[in-house]
């Protein structure tokens, strides 16, 4: 995962310590309820800068992503029901307990939902488990510091992993 931030090229490849694919994962299902079924998907992906001062990460919700034509993009019109994803740029020099991205005293962590307003992302392809696109736009800290992500590029082999979940 790479991008221009004000600037500034910032590389991210590599993985983190995280168990179960979790920094390069792809979790679809069914959530089984008895009122009746509900597709769910979920992506994350998570990269950090080669001194480890920073992590970039892409999390994505119901994107329906084994049905789509491609290139797929956010925001756009007509999406499927919940589908959401937004970026992270934290500096891992000032991670604190109680991290919070949007709170009005974070200086050092930026945050952008895929919305027109702030980022654009266009997923260009998913072959043999690799999933790879683009991304650009505005990304802010809670205090209100913006930077401005420029030919922004992803390219990650996802883990595949079925899993319904039951709710009585």
């Amino acid at each position: 995962m790479k991008a221009n931030i004000n600037g500034v090229q910032v590389c991210a490849d590599i993985k983190g310590n995280f168990g179960n694919s979790f920094d390069n994962m792809f979790i679809y299902g069914l959530i089984k309820r008895p009122s009746g079924d509900t597709y769910y998907d979920n992506v994350h992906m998570i990269r950090y800068t080669s001194d480890g001062k920073y992590m970039m990460a892409i999390f994505m919700e119901n994107t329906h992503l084994l049905t789509k034509q491609f290139p797929y993009e956010l925001p756009r019109a007509n999406p499927e029901y919940c589908e959401i994803g937004s970026f992270q740029l934290e500096n891992q020099q000032k991670i604190t307990p109680n991290m919070c991205s949007t709170c009005p005293d974070n200086y050092w962590h930026y945050y952008a939902s895929f919305f027109p307003s702030q980022l654009r992302f266009t997923a260009d392809k998913f072959e043999n488990g690799f999933f790879e696109g683009r991304f650009e736009g505005t990304i802010s800290t809670g205090s209100g510091k913006n930077a401005i992500v420029r030919d922004g590029r992803f390219r990650i082999r996802l883990a595949m992993m079925h899993s319904d979940v039951v709710v009585p």
